[in-house]
This record gives C-alpha cells, structure tokens and sequence, in this order.
C-alpha cells in the first residue's frame, strides 16, 4: 500500500511517501521528498533516526518557470499536486 502525507506550504512543500502495509508502521518504508530554490538542497540523503532507523530525504530542485496556466497559486498547487503523483508512480 503507499500513503501519502503532503505540505502544500509556500516556502518549502513537501511530502511523506509510505510503501508498507497495515499495520506493520516502518518508519524506514517512508521517503521524504522536498523542493528547494537551492540547487545544492536537490539531492537524495539518508539519516540515522536515534532509534537507529535510517531515514531516505529526497531533495528536488524547484521549478524556476511553472507550465503556462500554473503562474497564480492554485495553478502552483496544481503543479505540486502533480509532482507527488509523478512521485507515487515511481
């Protein structure tokens, strides 16, 4: 089964993406995707939970332009909704 969990904020979206059953909660079956306007930020790290579970964090690059249409907020909604559902096809 795959959960998503996704932050629409406006200054750094995000999204939790869980791939697991129910009932067996894993904290290291989610994958944490990001958007940043830092090039450097747009890369895959993993980190050691203090319960010695490894954490995958995915950093992608902002878009600089969004598709014709996306410009306001709901089009960039719109544009992010569709980024986590590329990301769920993966």
């Amino acid at each position: 089964m795959l959960l998503a969990g996704i932050d629409y904020s406006l200054v750094s979206p995000a999204v939790c993406l869980y791939c697991g059953e129910i009932g067996e909660w894993d904290i290291e079956k989610c994958e944490f995707h990001f958007v940043s306007k830092t090039k450097k930020y747009a890369e895959i790290t993993e980190y050691m939970h203090p319960r010695k579970k490894t954490i995958r964090v995915v950093g992608h690059e902002y878009p600089t332009e969004y598709p014709e249409g996306n410009e306001n907020d709901c089009g960039r909604y719109d544009a992010l909704a569709e980024w986590v559902m590329d990301l769920g096809e993966e």
